[in-house]
């Protein structure tokens, strides 16, 4: 822009600055325009990739797609072992953040303090001279750990009760919201405790069943109530049973299930079944079988009869479900040959695989850096991972090209990635250089002249 004056016409100057008035909230990624694209398997994960040419000019790259979620990692610590178990908890129910993680191996648990580092703490109440097969912070403000010898209800004053479990028998699986917990043990015994109104965990009911149990799961408590009404059994004869929490008629089967496999893993969920009405909710049961699928079926509010089974295939190992809350609504995690996040989006249940490496174990965390992240382990690593773009089929990583790509070209036995490039009347990029060099050489012995 030119500028009059009495001088003639001037440039008009200006130094651009940071925006004032506009807030970057989001953005998408394009891939236009796309100049090419072949499928390859360079890093040698369990789906192949997509390699793309984009973009023009100066602005365009190489482009790595991976179908699954994009998770960022925000913090890596090694272990002093291979754990066996993996646990978040907060040390009160009204905190916004979880106080603890509890990380279990083969003969002790290792608690860690969550603040502005995690450290290790040995005044946290947890035992820590045996495994732990879970942790629950109770509705009381108190916290439970389960080993495999008993319970150790851990009150808010910082004293202990103990349960332990009869003869030489242990618990194998257990499962506990914020006031009901159930047991199984050694010889076919399920033992069912409830908290009572004095804080105290009381065993409430017992029952002798047909055969070992290879998983249980209680269903989550209800708004405004003290007592879920329903108990899932896995069997080992791949069987899933509903059971009656109902004083009434507590522990008494309401529904079977024969299934493909062992049902190794499970979980409840109440998911949203209006994309307008964020209240309306239906209760199902997500099982991870033994060999390697999940099995979603619908659990009748009521009765508790089980109806519209789903299956899908996850991996080559029995998926362990974890629970998680993304954007304040619950959702799942579920650990096989790769990790899988299950969330309701728009009134449908989404399962994506996460771009990853496989976990062994995972659990919900949150801190004040990161409100709602994923802690996990990988070998003998604490991982800690944030999810990013929740919704995206595909995440990318790209790799800057000076040049307008033209033709791509991939050898996979040496693991080689050749990119054509071109523009027209773009001289060399060695050429440029090579010039200003003996500019800037020339510069120095000579004097040079302009005519304005």
């Amino acid at each position: 822009a030119l500028r009059g004056g009495a001088g003639g016409y001037e440039p008009v100057c200006f130094e651009p600055r940071p925006l004032k008035n506009l807030l970057l909230i989001d953005e998408m990624e394009s891939l236009s325009p796309a100049c090419g694209m072949q499928v390859a398997n360079l890093f040698e994960e369990e789906t192949k990739q997509m390699y793309a040419l984009v973009g023009k000019g100066p602005w365009s790259s190489l482009k790595v797609l991976r179908p699954g979620q994009a998770v960022a990692e925000m913090a890596v610590s090694p272990l002093p072992g291979m754990p066996n178990g993996l646990w978040t908890i907060k040390e009160k129910k009204s905190q916004d953040f979880d106080s603890y993680i509890v990380v279990s191996f083969k003969n002790a648990s290792l608690v860690l303090s969550i603040g502005e580092s995690v450290e290790e703490v040995t005044n946290s109440g947890f035992q820590t001279t045996s495994a732990t097969l879970d942790v629950k912070a109770m509705a009381d403000d108190s916290m439970l750990q389960v080993v495999p010898t008993g319970l150790r209800h851990i009150l808010s004053d910082g004293r202990v009760n103990e349960w332990r479990c009869p003869g030489r028998k242990q618990i194998t699986s257990v499962s506990c919201n914020e006031r009901q917990v159930v047991a199984a043990l050694t010889g076919y015994e399920l033992v069912y405790f409830e908290l009572d109104e004095t804080g105290q965990l009381l065993e409430s009911e017992k029952k002798d069943m047909a055969g070992e149990m290879s998983s249980v799961c209680i269903a989550p408590l209800p708004k405004g109530k003290l007592r879920s009404k329903f108990l899932a059994i896995g069997g080992y004869d791949a069987t899933i049973r509903i059971l009656s929490l109902d004083p009434q008629d507590c522990l008494s089967p309401l529904a079977v299930q024969a299934v493909a496999a062992v049902p190794s893993s499970m979980l409840f969920m109440n998911l949203a079944s209006s994309e307008y009405d964020d209240g309306a909710t239906s209760l199902y049961l997500q099982a991870g079988l033994a060999n390697g699928i999940l099995l979603r079926t619908e659990v009748d509010s009521i009765t508790g009869q089980l109806s519209d089974t789903r299956t899908r295939f996850l991996g080559t190992r029995p998926p362990k479900l974890v629970n998680l809350q993304i954007m304040g609504k619950q959702a799942m995690m579920a650990l096989s040959s790769r990790p899988w996040v299950g969330y309701v989006q728009e009134g449908r249940f989404t399962l994506t695989p996460i771009s990853y490496e496989s976990l062994a174990y995972g659990s919900q965390f949150s801190s004040e850096q990161c409100p709602e992240a994923i802690v996990g382990v990988a070998g003998t690593s604490l991982k800690i991972l944030v999810i990013e773009h929740l919704g995206d089929a595909f995440n990318s990583s790209a790799c800057g090209l000076k040049y307008t790509p033209r033709a791509l070209a991939i050898h996979e036995g040496s693991k080689t990635v050749v990119v054509g490039e071109a523009d027209y009347g773009v001289v060399p990029n060695q050429l440029t250089t090579a010039a200003a060099a003996s500019a800037e050489v020339g510069g120095n012995d000579m004097d040079v002249e302009t005519n304005g």
